[in-house]
């Protein structure tokens, strides 16, 4: 077996996040090291960190490093160093589902994947795949290749043992190699410290004082002796980082529902600057939709402010969709008259009512338009002019003409309209009789001479319902040769209630 441990060292820090393109992490550095050779100190990317409660740097990025800060170092002392530095509590449970989007990201190169929280680790048996690729490192190539959009830095490493895979990755600038393949694991192993053991504190100081330095000077040691000295559980977790036994560990399965989100650095106050970040939510979504083969016509984005203020945006697709590029498009058209309630410091995708993913058959010969594209031609209307102003007509089962129909938002359809619950002799009843091209909102009253030249045909609701009707329907030729669709009511009263085009 053949494991990847993938580390993640600065997790949440990676996650803070401009809102603007020529902010991202990357552009920063290049702009950094520019300003740097140049000695153009004002535009210089802003030196973050981030501490533990013990008020302790854990996470610094470059330009901090370049201050003289350092990891562990107290907070009091990095603010004397550098007076101007951004500062922000570790987030564990922002750091857990960062990891288990990555372990989704991975999923889509093998199946089996371990979730390492504590570690901020990811490990991948992929022995089974190498079959899709030529060596072990075109797939590690191939890993870095999908990974690399997430804008995270990586340290990685491989071992025939899942926990030695992980503590090569997790201390790997102790080693001279930057990468350890599977021949070269068991000497890296003996040359680490004793202190690189994923053990107890008090574990680790029994044997310091025991004299054993290295990793190599303990596994030497009879088992015997160590477990008589430190139980059975520490020799057996010796034996699996030398692949002697197989760990328990729990693999990762695709959550039921999608959600993702990304802090800013700094607030942002205008919808059009969320449309950046966005993008990279929408494309982690799709991932996730391709993997479980599923899509999705409803989704939700939460915008964050200060003192946990949420601003939820809705959007709505006609038809279930799984491109980022359409959800990306309808969120532009929303943000083109969306008015923010306060300055953004987060934002969240969330999709919970996925839906099954249906191909749509494709005809070699056909060059109509599909209903696809009218529904997104619909999903663009609704986004720009709202859903109460875009309606389309459903058929109700009533003879009043006025009662026969209602407006409902065009993207949307009724349970009733689906599953067509107008009655089959009413329909045969509509079919077989004249009706007006343009039917008025109300009942008109006739206020003109016309002549009749058909009819009439009695409409008549049920006597023990509410308001019953009761109408004989004309057409009628008025003196401007236009035909009216006009009745008369049980009182006698004469309306127009359509026109014949």
């Amino acid at each position: 077996m053949l494991w990847l441990a993938l580390h993640f060292p600065n997790l949440h820090l990676n996650s803070l996040v401009s809102a603007i393109p020529d902010r991202s992490e990357k552009d920063r550095s290049e702009k950094a090291t520019l300003d740097k050779n140049t000695g153009n100190s004002e535009t210089q990317s802003p030196a973050i960190v981030l501490i533990n409660p013990q008020r302790e740097l854990v996470q610094l990025n470059e330009r901090a490093r370049e201050e003289g800060l350092q990891m562990h170092m107290q907070l009091g002392t990095a603010s004397a160093i550098h007076n101007e530095l951004q500062c922000y509590d570790l987030d564990e449970e922002l750091e857990s589902k960062r990891l288990n989007e990555l372990a989704l990201q991975c999923y889509a190169l093998s199946s089996d994947v371990v979730v390492r929280e504590a570690q901020r680790c990811l490990l991948i048996e992929f022995s089974g795949m190498l079959k899709l690729y030529s060596d072990v490192q075109s797939y590690v190539q191939a890993t870095m290749t999908h990974l690399q959009a997430e804008y995270v830095d990586m340290q990685c490493a491989l071992a025939p043992s899942p926990l030695l895979a992980e503590m090569l990755a997790r201390w790997q600038y102790l080693l001279a190699e930057p990468c350890m393949f599977a021949p070269q694991a068991e000497l890296a192993l003996h040359s680490l410290p004793i202190s690189c053991l994923n053990v107890a504190a008090q574990t680790v100081q029994k044997l310091q004082r025991l004299g054993l330095e290295t990793i190599g000077e303990l596994i030497a040691l009879p088992d015997a002796d160590l477990s008589m000295r430190l139980g059975k559980d520490f020799v057996m977790y010796l034996h699996q980082l030398k692949a002697a036994a197989k760990p328990v560990l729990p693999r990762f399965s695709l959550p039921e529902y999608f959600q993702s989100s990304l802090s800013f650095d700094a607030e942002v106050h205008s919808a059009s600057a969320l449309l950046f970040p966005a993008k990279r939510l929408f494309e982690r979504m799709e991932r996730f939709l391709r993997c479980r083969s599923q899509t999705v016509q409803h989704l939700e984005c939460l915008l964050y402010a200060r003192n946990k203020r949420v601003q939820k945006v809705s959007l709505v697709s006609g038809h279930p969709e799984t491109s980022a590029q359409h959800w990306h498009d309808l969120l532009r058209l929303k943000f083109d008259y969306l008015k923010l309630d306060a300055p953004v410091l987060g934002l969240e995708l969330q999709a919970s009512a996925l839906l099954a993913l249906d191909v749509e058959p494709q005809d070699l010969f056909d060059t109509g338009i599909s209903q696809r594209s009218v529904s997104s031609t619909l999903n663009r209307l609704e986004s720009r002019l709202g859903p109460e102003r875009l309606v389309r007509p459903i058929l109700k089962d009533a003879h009043v003409p006025e009662q026969s129909f209602e407006y409902w938002p065009a993207t949307q359809m009724p349970k009733q309209s689906r599953q067509w619950q107008v009655s089959e002799p009413l329909r045969e009843y509509a079919d077989s009789t004249l009706r007006p091209s343009v039917l008025l909102e109300q009942p008109a009253a006739l206020a003109e001479t016309v002549r009749i030249i058909h009819g009439p045909e009695r409409v008549q609701t049920a006597w023990w319902q509410d308001q019953a009707v009761t109408r004989d329907y004309f057409v009628a030729l008025n003196e401007y040769k236009q035909l009216l669709w006009v009745f008369r009511d049980a009182e006698q009263q004469w309306f127009v209630h359509g026109l014949f085009a």
